[in-house]
Parts: C-alpha cells; structure tokens; sequence
C-alpha cells in the first residue's frame, strides 16, 4: 500500500512540478520509482550520471550504435532523467514505445543477420560477426595463411598448406586440400552450387558449367545460378507458333498457325502476331481493314472482322461502273469505282467527276458531254 501510495505521488510530481513546470523539467522533484516506471517492458532502467551521460540531456532521444541498431531510449532530463536500455536491440530502428512493449521497425528481407561473435571463412579470410549481428568484420589471414574451421562458429588463420590449398578439415594426416573443388571453392567450406544447375571451380571461382532443361544462365552470375528461360503464363510468337511458358519457365507450343486452315488464299491464312494486346493466330490485325485477295479477281474485297479473320464482300456497283478491288489507289487498298480526277461521259450525257472517295458524282449537262471539246483530254460539259 505505501508503495502504491510512492509511486502515484511520484506520477503526480512527474506530472506537475512545485513550480507548475512539467514532469521530468521539474528537476529534484522527481522520483527512483516513478522514473523506472517510465521504462517499457523488455528494457533496463539506468538512473543518475550514467544515463545524464549516455543520453546527453535529451529528452526522449535513442541510443544508435555505429551500425544503425537502437540499444536504448532516454526519457526525461537533468537529474529527473533515465535511461531505459532494450534487451534486445531494434535492429532497424524504433517503430514505437508504450509502457507495454517495443516495438521495433521491420528490417528489409536483404539485410545481413548473422549470430554476434560467431566467425565464417570467407574465401582466405576471416570474418566475424559483430555484437549487433547485422555486419560481417572480416580480418584477413595475411601471406601464405588461408582460413579454417576451428569447431562450431569458430575459424582460425592457418599457414601450413601451400598456396592455392588450405587444411579444410583440420587433418594434415590426410594432406590438404585444394580450394579448386567443389567442396571447396576459393575457400574452406565454400561449397559451389548453382542453382538449377551444376557449377565447376578449376580457378578457384564458382561459374556456371551446365544448366537444368529448361533454364539458362540469363546474367551469367553463378551466384543466382541458372534463371528460368520465360515467366509463367507469358505467350509469344515462334514464326508462325504460338507458344506459352509452362509454371517451370519453359516454352511450350500451344497452336501452329494456319495448320489447320481451308484457305488457299496467303491473306485469309493465319499467322502469330499480336492484336489488341493479345497474341493468338490472326489473319487480319485492324477491324475493318481492306484487302484485295486475288488479283485476277477484282471483284472481291476482303474485310477483317472482329475476330481477326477476313470476311470476302463483293465490291458491287458504282454509280457509272462496277467498281473494283485495287491496291494501287490513293486511299488504299479496297474497291473504287474511280481514281482521283477521273472524269467520264456517261451514257445519259451527263459529266461524271471522281470524287475524294473513289467514286463518281454526276454534273447535269444542259447541251451533253463530249471528251476532248476544245482539245482538252477530259471530259466536259458542251
């Protein structure tokens, strides 16, 4: 109950000092209890000088070591100040603070973690974890020296094998062995492997020497070994195959354009190319595209539909003359009654003038039309 009764006394004088200031300013007006109470859970409460002189005066600022982790955060200032020190350290900086918990900011999935003081090889050299665990120290072996294992976690710097050979398993009885295998590739324990493949080191360098069926080496970095050929559920055309990349990355024919097709005619045949967005067999690309498919028919005008194929309409009858399908006129390929400029004395005697669209519009002629009055080439009115 006296306990009780310090600590919501003390919250009180944290709250409001004698002199109307805030809580932690009111300098000697502060207490052990309520001050520890400040600390989250997970934390370690340091009071007097040593937090004066870890946290520097600052209110509410956080203790960064050089690697970027967050040890600690100071509450309060002066006298009326603490330092509440985490048990385990955020890595990647603070998110919040409660009375409850801390709660640490969410490191990215590519930073190093390593065990603090544990030590690796690292091709000749040693490194060692450092007392945050986000940095590999590395301390090189120096002339003639190559790292080895030393048990679990541990490696010392060793210099009784030749160049080019270290004593990876710790048995000179059985000689030492070269850091051009397999096994151990430029260093002790450096295993080379390649993903989806298979590696080779007969330089001291782990390189790609054969991949899966199916995959390739797209960047040539063994480190990420062996890429898959294509993306899962992506289409693209092969010539005249359609093909689509299975779930394991490879290309796999899904239709052979125009295998299949009636037609004789090249135009109506299918091919793989891309339309609206999508690849597929299609004969036409653009809906409403003309075509003349057989010159030596040039009644038939070939006109691509929705699903990208050609439907064949008769080009029909003109004002003056059938027209006809022809590939050589201005507005493109289709059928025209007329070229541009063209004029003609139709059989009523009127003058028939070609107009912007390929087709001819009568001019009354009071007297007829006659071609080349007055030495003109054209028709005109009398």
């Amino acid at each position: 109950m006296i306990r009780t009764y310090l600590l919501l006394v003390s919250a009180l004088l944290l709250t409001t000092g004698c002199d109307g200031t805030s809580g932690t300013e009111a300098a000697g007006e502060c207490s052990e209890f309520a001050l520890q109470d400040q600390c989250p859970v997970g934390s370690n409460p340091i009071l007097g000088a040593m937090a004066e002189s870890a946290c520097g005066g600052s209110a509410s600022a956080d203790l960064v070591t050089n690697s970027g982790s967050v040890t600690g955060s100071c509450q309060g200032s002066g006298s009326c100040q603490i330092l509440c020190q985490f048990d385990s350290p955020c890595r990647c900086g603070v998110d919040r603070i409660t009375r409850a918990e801390i709660v640490c900011t969410e490191c990215p999935d590519d930073l190093t973690s390593c065990t603090p003081s544990s030590e690796r090889c690292n091709g000749l050299a040693r490194e060692i974890c450092n007392q945050d665990g986000d940095r590999w120290d590395t301390i090189a072996c120096g002339a003639g020296a190559s790292c080895v294992p030393d048990g679990p976690d541990r490696t010392r710097c060793d210099d009784s094998c030749e160049a080019g050979t270290a004593n990876c398993d710790g048995d000179l009885d059985d000689g030492c062995e070269a850091l051009q295998s397999i096994d151990h590739c430029g260093g002790c324990g450096q295993a080379c492997t390649i993903t989806n493949g298979q590696g080779t080191c007969t330089t001291g360098t782990c390189e790609v020497a054969s991949c899966d069926a199916g995959r390739e080496d797209l960047n040539g970095l063994a480190s990420d070994g062996c890429e898959a050929v294509c993306t899962p559920d992506t289409q693209r055309c092969n010539d005249d195959e359609l093909e689509t990349c299975s779930a394991t990355g490879q290309w796999e024919l899904t239709e052979t354009c125009g295998d299949d097709s009636p037609h004789s005619l090249v135009i109506l045949i299918p091919t793989c190319r891309e339309r609206r967005g999508v690849l597929g067999c299609f004969a036409c690309e653009n809906e409403g595209q003309s075509r003349c498919g057989d010159f030596r028919d040039t009644s038939i005008e070939y006109v691509c539909n929705a699903n990208g194929e050609y439907d064949a309409v008769n080009c029909g009858q003109g004002l003056l003359q059938r027209t006809r399908c022809t590939d050589t006129h201005p507005l493109g390929e289709a059928c025209y009654e007329c070229y541009p400029n063209d004029r003609e004395c139709g059989p009523d005697e009127n003058l028939y003038v070609c107009n912007a669209d390929g087709a001819f519009e009568m001019t009354p002629c009071a007297d007829g039309c006659t071609l080349g009055n007055g030495g003109s080439p054209f028709a005109q009115c009398l």
